[in-house]
């Protein structure tokens, strides 16, 4: 989670921050290689779609700790498996993607 209220200015306006200063995180991304020229890029997303937890995630912490409404797939070219949040949170993340809480 991410709130970026203190780092706002006061006066700022309401009209940019419509769905307030909460935000959750979505996917990161990792960069596997020596150097930025070359390497391989893979992704954790966060999946809220579909409604159902997948057959093989049984375990409670491979889902959101907060609203256990989703849970973690790791995407690579080849594959996509459920991961741990654990998983998510011990990698060395490149970009961080958030999607903003609804008000």
């Amino acid at each position: 989670v991410l709130n970026i209220k203190p780092y706002c200015c006061p006066d700022s306006g309401h009209s940019v921050h419509r769905g307030g200063y909460t935000y959750d995180l979505s996917a990161v991304v990792m960069h596997h290689g020596k150097g930025f020229g070359s390497g391989h890029y893979t992704a954790y997303c966060y999946n809220t779609e579909g409604g159902e937890r997948p057959h093989r995630a049984s375990p409670r912490s491979l889902f959101c700790p907060v609203c256990s409404s989703g849970f973690w797939v790791h995407c690579n070219d080849s594959e996509m498996k459920v991961c741990s949040v654990e998983e998510v949170c011990n990698t060395q993340a490149y970009i961080l993607f958030y999607t903003q809480r609804s008000a």
